[in-house]
């Protein structure tokens, strides 16, 4: 049976962009690449929708630059990381970007769609719990769609987690007596803080501010155990040693170009 890999978000979200983890997934054809559905979630939730977000304010701006120097001061930096990204792509599918709006828009929407069907490019299978969640099913297939997927987001801002941890408590408890051992590890004890609410007050699952801080732990407990996980956040270290699963922290190589300061 071949060695089984799962790609965790981050790794999902680079791959379109970076060619080090392209090079990665053609170098180790011989590995079964999996996802989870939660991935499949975070993926959304994250990428695709700061792209459809940034598309819906350029068409009320009615002008990109307009546009792109309103983001840089309404949105998170996860959100500003998002949009710089998918520019790289616009500028990877194009040969260049089209300023007027009916041109761009048009690039814009083909990448938005592009990014979200490449989510499954590489990867054998997606297994995990979630498999019903209606983010993970909505099918994006035109900007028609867009609307309709922030509708969907906007009526349930995050994913129900309550059951999951009812049903994961041990992990829960793991995570909670071995977390004081990963004391340099920022990623993780922000993580862990959380999780410290949810076992106080196990209904805050369901609470943006709790929700959204623990998807890490959340991939890691839904990771099957025979698998490892590929990675390029070091919350990770922590988290699947307390689970006594296996994890790859890839890093971005260093560029072999040095930078010439005379």
């Amino acid at each position: 049976m071949p060695q089984q890999v799962v790609l965790e978000t981050s790794f999902q979200i680079s791959k379109n962009f970076f060619q080090w983890c392209e090079d990665l997934l053609q170098e180790n054809q011989e590995i079964e690449f999996l996802s989870t559905f939660f991935i499949l979630y975070e993926f959304r939730i994250s990428l695709i929708k700061s792209a459809i977000d940034f598309f819906n304010l350029v068409r009320i701006t009615d002008n990109p630059s307009i546009a792109l120097a309103e983001w840089s001061n309404r949105f998170s930096p996860r959100s500003l990381k998002n949009v710089l990204l998918v520019h790289s792509s616009l500028l990877q599918l194009n040969d260049s970007i089209k300023a007027d709006v009916p041109n761009y828009l048009d690039s814009l929407e083909s990448c938005i769609i592009y990014l979200d069907k490449n989510f499954d490019t590489n990867i054998r299978r997606i297994v995990g719990n979630f498999s019903k969640d209606p983010i993970v099913h909505f099918q994006i297939n035109s900007r028609e769609d867009f609307a309709k997927f922030n509708e969907l987001y906007n009526s349930r801002p995050c994913i129900p987690l309550v059951d999951f941890w009812k049903q994961n408590t041990q992990s829960l408890d793991l995570f909670l007596e071995k977390g004081p051992l990963y004391p340099k590890n920022p990623g993780f004890q922000k993580i862990y803080k959380k999780l410290q609410v949810l076992k106080s007050k196990p209904e805050s699952g369901d609470n943006p501010s709790v929700n959204k801080a623990i998807g890490d732990a959340v991939i890691s407990v839904d990771q099957p155990k025979s698998t490892t996980i590929w990675t390029l956040d070091a919350s990770f270290i922590a988290l699947s040693e307390i689970l006594e699963k296996e994890y790859t922290l890839h890093k971005k190589p260093k560029s072999a170009t040095k930078v010439n300061t005379n």
